[in-house]
């Protein structure tokens, strides 16, 4: 809800038109009622910030309305790309912090290492966690200490950190500036579009 909120603020801001903005329960299975609201505003995208498991039927039922608005999805749709192929997704765009098959050296060793550790590709959370960890070894290493307001002030102040999952800048917070990357998927294969760092 609060991806969708933030969606419409900026799409509006930006000179965009809502024309519906639906809620449901976890665990529904029917969005036919949402679906008819939406399909009735002829929207030319269809924002669903949902998680993966609820995300195939959403689409299906879309589709079956007979809408043909682009679809939109965040990051929680990035474990999608392991199941099997959703016609109905095909021509979406999702964003989410980390690409698999990004021509990166450090990406695609990380890969690698850890197959050969785990025995399946890395999601976006273990890339995650990966530069979690490489932020804060570096962030103990510069300062030589493990003290916990020295560590606060340090990473506030890291700079530019080159992830598996981008580029992550630190700007006197906590709170990083970092890569978003922008996912297509087409006849079920997850490709990067674009990514925009900052």
């Amino acid at each position: 809800r609060g991806l969708a909120e933030v969606f419409q603020q900026v799409f509006t801001a930006s000179g965009g038109t809502i024309v519906g903005f639906e809620s449901y329960t976890t665990g529904e299975t029917s969005f036919q009622d949402q679906v008819q609201r939406i399909k009735a505003g002829d929207p030319d995208v269809v924002f669903l910030p949902n998680y993966e498991n609820e995300i195939p039927n959403q689409a299906l039922q879309i589709r079956q309305s007979g809408i043909e608005a682009t679809l939109l999805g965040a990051d929680s749709w990035g474990s999608m790309e392991q199941q099997e192929r959703i016609p109905e997704l095909d021509g979406a765009y999702y964003s989410d912090q980390f690409v698999p098959n990004k021509e990166s050296k450090r990406v695609q060793d990380f890969i690698t290492r850890f197959q050969q550790a785990y025995g399946y590709s890395p999601p976006a959370g273990a890339a995650a966690t990966y530069d979690s960890m490489g932020i804060l070894f570096q962030a103990i290493e510069s300062q030589g200490s493990i003290e916990s307001a020295q560590l606060r002030q340090t990473l506030a102040n890291l700079g530019q950190y080159d992830g598996v999952t981008g580029t992550l800048v630190y700007r006197g917070s906590g709170d990083p500036t970092v890569s978003v990357a922008i996912l297509k998927i087409e006849s079920g294969t997850v490709s990067l579009h674009k990514e925009i760092t900052p």
